[in-house]
């Protein structure tokens, strides 16, 4: 019992840090990651090799402009979306319902389970967590795009980009969502999962019907996206039966308690 209470009291903290600490998380994160693409882009070009192999400056300061940029913004604009007061939760299934009462706003944060901490503070950190994995899964996968790239390597970087950019930003605005207790986290959360899950497929199988792709990236492209399918399944593993049954979920973020 003081186990658990000691954890509360941490993720407590822990969430108040993250709610202080937003700004400095956003710095932080374009300095560092602006310096680790620098050292990228320094050492591809510092790569002995034919001229037509170097990689392009400018190309590769846009692209890495993007992968930095992406979280860092839409973060800050989630954070500014999701400080307006919550709309009514969306209504669920009949069912689901009879066994939960609906309550206003204001008795929801009055309630005792209401808040992201104990085990949604987890949650939270592993949302968080997903943009720098993903970024530096990126940063090893992809190399810098050389001036002469094949037709394979210009499809594979613009596909790869894509990825990170847009679920870099998809999950900084899901952790903006659940750190503001906004009724719309549960759902947006779920989707960003399907549309994650579909866009790793989707790539994978698009890169072996690009022209000249050789075997071995074909290969280790299979690995990367297979990586990231069974990531992507075991966070829904783990998390959706909470996400769907957890009373604190159910308090914070569909202002609903046990009928």
């Amino acid at each position: 019992m003081r186990y658990m209470q000691r954890l509360m009291a941490k993720s407590v903290t822990g969430v108040a840090a993250l709610e202080r600490a937003t700004g400095p998380i956003i710095t932080g994160w374009v300095v560092v990651a602006s310096l680790i693409c620098g050292l990228r882009l320094g050492f591809a070009g510092a790569l002995p090799g034919s001229e037509a192999m170097q990689p392009a400056i400018v190309t590769g300061f846009a692209t890495y402009a993007l992968v930095i940029a992406s979280p860092a913004v839409f973060l800050t604009l989630a954070l500014r979306w999701f400080s307006e007061p919550s709309p009514a939760p969306a209504p669920w299934f009949a069912k689901g319902q009879m066994r939960w009462r609906q309550v206003t706003a204001a008795e929801a944060s009055r309630h005792r389970l209401y808040g992201p901490y104990g085990i949604m503070f987890s949650l939270l950190i592993g949302i968080l967590l997903n943009v720098p994995v993903r970024t530096l899964e990126y940063l090893g996968a992809i190399p810098p795009m050389p001036d002469a790239a094949p037709l394979w390597l210009k499809t594979l970087s613009v596909l790869c980009l894509a990825d990170v950019v847009v679920f870099s930003a998809f999950y900084a605005i899901c952790f903006a969502a659940a750190l503001k207790r906004h009724t719309a986290f549960p759902v947006l959360l779920m989707a960003v999962w399907a549309f994650d899950l579909a866009t790793q497929f989707a790539i994978k199988s698009l890169i072996h019907v690009v022209p000249g792709t050789p075997d071995t990236v074909a290969a280790a492209a299979d690995m990367l996206f297979e990586g990231n399918i069974k990531k992507v399944l075991i966070s829904v593993t783990l998390w959706l039966p909470y996400l769907l049954l957890s009373r604190r979920i159910n308090v914070t973020y569909r202002h609903r308690v046990r009928g």
